[in-house]
């Protein structure tokens, strides 16, 4: 792939999605609801955000 053919502003759309949906996960893993302790498992909630922080990493390196 040529550096014209990669686009910063895509990877880093797509960067910031995903920590919207980390910081997504952050709230449901305070917010309670009815009958339950948590809307997502504190345990869940962390690999979940663990495995978009890679993801996120690794788009940040497709340009780079």
């Amino acid at each position: 792939m040529s550096d014209s053919d990669c686009s910063t502003d895509c990877t880093k759309s797509a960067e910031d999605m995903i920590r919207d949906l980390i910081n997504l996960i952050a709230v449901y893993k305070e917010e309670e609801m009815q009958d339950v302790t948590t809307r997502i498992e504190v345990n869940t909630a962390e690999i979940l955000s663990a495995k978009l922080e890679e993801i996120a990493k690794k788009v940040g390196e497709i340009c780079n």
